[in-house]
């Protein structure tokens, strides 16, 4: 028996401003936080290790279950961190509620000593600022992870960002305990079938239906440029039409939006 009209578009507005559960770790993606996993758990001091990709790529989905599973061993940062204004260790410090340093570059002795007495020796920096450009900025981020990289403190450091400098430095500065991941080497169609198959089910579970899943998954993957944040976009978006062409809603012409106004517009059409 068809679903009814009103309901179709109940169930358009469920799945398309659902916020909960789509956040998934891709097998290849779990590689990479076991080794996170690792320096968290093993409190490794003198770690640091970059994360880097395309934005909607997972990076914060990815960081967010290192925080989620180790929060009394992470101490998670603010992000969009502003360097240009004052030092990264007084934004360390502020956002711990710590009294800052005057001079830049230089860790505080009660830092590490907060941080080892609480368990929580772990940094976490979400975006890393893209906006960080001047040179003398740069040489202070990298004089912080040279110092935690040399071992003087009982601290590790977990960073991703988007900034072109930032990443080319970090490659050129880097000491023997720092490491890098680029999440687009890591990502690849059978991950994002199985992101596909995972988003599918979660939609099937916020309408309690059992709408099978198509056969077109992975082609949704390369037309968002293989971008996890987008495939999840547009899958959710083709449960939502599949629901409303079932019940003969009318619905636009999608080639003449972009993702994100197309969306917009069917969840107006599901308020309707």
């Amino acid at each position: 028996m068809g679903i009814k009209k009103r309901r179709a578009l109940q169930m358009g507005r469920l799945v398309l401003e659902a916020q909960s559960g789509f956040q998934y770790m891709t097998p290849s993606y779990l590689a990479i936080y076991n080794q996170l996993q690792f320096i968290v758990q093993s409190r490794i001091k003198g770690a640091v290790t970059m994360i880097t990709g395309q934005p909607g790529c997972g990076i914060s989905t990815l960081l967010s279950h290192v925080v989620k599973y180790h929060s009394a061993h992470v101490l998670l940062l603010s992000g969009n961190i502003f360097v240009g204004e004052t030092n990264i260790i007084d934004h360390i410090c502020a956002d711990f509620h710590l009294e800052g340093t005057k001079k830049a570059g230089a860790i505080p002795a009660y830092l590490p000593i907060f941080a080892s007495a609480t368990g929580r020796q772990t940094l976490v920096i979400d975006d890393l600022d893209i906006y960080i450009e001047r040179e003398c900025d740069l040489t202070e981020v990298f004089k912080f992870f040279q110092a935690v990289g040399k071992g003087e403190h009982a601290i590790s450091v977990i960073f991703s960002t988007r900034n072109t400098r930032l990443i080319r430095n970090f490659h050129v500065h880097r000491l023997a305990n720092w490491q890098a991941y680029d999440l687009a080497d890591h990502l690849n169609l059978s991950d994002f079938n199985s992101v596909a198959i995972r988003v599918w089910e979660l939609c099937n579970q916020q309408v309690n239906m059992k709408t099978p899943t198509p056969s077109n998954l992975e082609q949704t993957a390369v037309d968002c440029g293989m971008r996890l944040h987008l495939a999840q976009t547009a899958l959710r978006i083709c449960y939502v039409e599949h629901l409303l062409c079932s019940t003969g809603v009318i619905l636009p012409e999608r080639d003449k939006w972009t993702l994100k106004d197309y969306e917009l517009e069917l969840l107006q059409i599901c308020y309707s």
